[in-house]
């Protein structure tokens, strides 16, 4: 929670100055039944003139209880606005900056539902604490120290209450607050299963298969919906039971008073206003229950942010990064000794990796599916860590290199990568300061500049999300030509050629040598093909090098790719 206010502290003096406005509307509220009991009890003896005196100084009091009390709603309204949109901007920064690691383990339905549905949460929390947790316990207090004034004595009833709804009230809170972490849990499998469905609608489609997932969206949205029950189930009674308590009080305070009325003991105008106190202090009370529905709601959605939020605190207090990458250093990338599970207790994805790459060079990966290449191409990257042994690019320790400086130096194609909804040009250059010579270059390396130039616009047509108005190969050629545009330095491919025939591939591969001589590259394939000309290929089996030399060593030295190169070229 603490993570979370800290958001609020640049607006803390206009939250001052909303709780003064506040503060100020609450009293003149309080004013009208003290003046109320004057008129009946004072004024009216006197006459009309002082009813009416009084009467206009009720409604003066009214008046501006009211335009204090917008006043300050509004800029509640502002400061909450305000200080969700820098929530969600900086938890938005936070899961931007977060490694693949942290976002597996947090999984991507629930970084969603935490941007949108717990930041939802923490602003209505705010907003509540801001517009009814500030004057309604002035509200509730004033009433009762105002009733002191006029009857001491009836005063005494509504404090007999209050510990019974003190503890109403800590009960709903405690219950609450756990129900509510459970019910945000099933929101996120939620969001899981929409975001499902939303990308892979056309494989559902084509297997048959929508009734089986209406059949699983209804199943998890009725999991929601119970959990969100047995929160709500808290909840129901609280209110009536509040009100039956408050009932009750009022019924007693109406008894005692006829009798110290008919006594002589009290004024009829001090009963009357204190029947308008305790009217004021049932729908406070009333509201502050609202608030605290509303504290163990944001409560709970404060606790989910800040545990991404710390995540990052706790990232970001890694070794320093002011270690500089030397693209002339040899060798480029040296990996020794690594090792990698994606969670602690399983067993390592990848186990005791080491090679050697030169700047120039290129270093193929080649192995059965569920081998760890991809793993291993994410921490070249610096998108994870390993576990155990070291990585060095340009000379240093990745963990002491600047991960935006780093990746620079990178050309990254990744199996599934993404395509945004915008034009061909907005695609390959990505937001980057890329001139038009370089896109048109890199289309040309990458095989697909006739395509695009057929296009209606050319590299102005526009694409649409994921690419879907275009073919795989078309896809991924566009893909490897955002790559080449930023002329990086080391151009990592992960399977970026399976949609390519092989006459297309060999023309990329010529091409990329010729026209960005000098790259360094690591290049996944399940294809021998692909690979063979590599100064190394490294071949793994499950987590482990088995084999690491050029296509000819690796052909007499390494069974599994001997026998995967006499498959592929009788499959020729």
């Amino acid at each position: 929670m603490q993570v979370v206010l800290s958001y609020l502290k640049p607006y803390s003096r206009r939250v001052i100055r909303s709780i003064i406005i506040k503060f100020t509307g609450a009293m003149l509220e309080l004013v009208v039944p003290f003046l109320l009991a004057y008129i009946v009890d004072t004024a009216m003896p006197r006459g009309e003139k002082y009813v009416y005196a009084v009467g206009g100084l009720m409604i003066l009091c009214s008046i501006a209880s009211m335009s204090f009390n917008i006043t300050a709603n509004k800029m509640v309204a502002a400061t909450s606005c305000a200080f969700s949109k820098d929530l969600r901007d900086a938890l938005f920064a936070n899961i931007a900056a977060a490694s693949a690691a942290e976002r597996a383990r947090f999984t991507p339905s629930s970084l969603i539902s935490r941007l949108t549905n717990d930041t939802y949460n923490v602003h209505t929390m705010v907003d509540k604490v801001q517009r009814v947790g500030i004057r309604a316990p002035l509200l509730v207090l004033g009433g009762i120290i105002f009733s002191f004034f006029l009857e001491p004595w009836l005063a005494l009833v509504q404090l007999l209450i209050v510990p019974l709804l003190a503890c109403i009230t800590y009960f709903v809170t405690t219950r609450g607050l756990s129900l509510y972490i459970l019910s945000q849990q099933c929101v996120d499998k939620l969001v899981r299963v929409v975001r499902e469905n939303a990308i892979g609608a056309r494989v559902i489609r084509a297997l048959r298969k929508s009734d089986y997932e209406i059949s699983r969206f209804t199943a998890v949205n009725q999991s929601a919906c119970d959990a969100e029950l047995r929160a709500g189930r808290i909840l129901s009674a609280t209110n009536p039971s509040m009100t039956f308590l408050l009932n009750l009080g009022v019924t007693a305070v109406i008894a005692i008073g006829a009798v110290r009325v008919s006594r002589g003991i009290t004024s009829p105008g001090s009963i009357i206003a204190f029947l308008s106190y305790f009217n004021i202090i049932l729908s406070a009370v009333l509201s502050i229950m609202k608030v605290f529905l509303a504290w163990s709601k944001g409560s709970a959605s404060a606790r989910r942010i800040s545990e991404v939020m710390q995540e990052q605190v706790t990232h970001q207090a890694a070794p320093s990064r002011t270690a500089r990458f030397d693209k002339d250093c040899n060798p480029l990338i040296c990996v020794e000794h690594a090792s990698f599970a994606y969670n602690d207790g399983m067993p390592d994805s990848l186990r005791d990796i080491s090679f050697t790459l030169n700047k120039g060079e290129t270093l193929g990966i080649i192995g059965p599916t569920g081998s760890g290449k991809t793993t291993l191409l994410l921490l070249v990257l610096g998108l994870y860590q390993p576990t155990r042994g070291q990585v060095q690019l340009g000379g240093a320790d990745i963990l002491r290199l600047n991960p935006n400086e780093l990746r620079t130096h990178f050309g990254t194609v990744m199996q599934n990568d993404l395509l945004l909804s915008g034009s061909v040009r907005d695609n390959i250059a990505f937001f980057r300061d890329i001139s038009d010579d370089d896109i048109c270059k890199a289309a040309q390396t990458a095989q697909i500049s006739a395509f695009i130039e057929s296009l209606p616009g050319g590299y102005d047509a526009p694409l649409d999300i994921r690419g879907n108005n275009l073919s795989g190969g078309q896809k991924q050629r566009i893909l490897i030509a955002r790559a080449l545009a930023g002329q990086p330095d080391i151009l990592l491919l992960d399977d970026a050629e399976s949609a390519l025939d092989y006459a297309t591939s060999m023309q990329l591969r010529q091409d990329i040598a010729k026209n960005y001589s000098g790259i360094t590259s690591i290049v996944i394939s399940p294809r021998v093909s692909a690979v063979q000309g590599a100064k190394q290929i490294l071949v793994l089996k499950d987590g482990e090098v088995i084999g690491l030399d050029a296509h000819a060593a690796l052909k007499s030295s390494c069974a599994y790719y001997r026998r995967l190169c006499e498959m592929q070229e009788a499959a020729v």
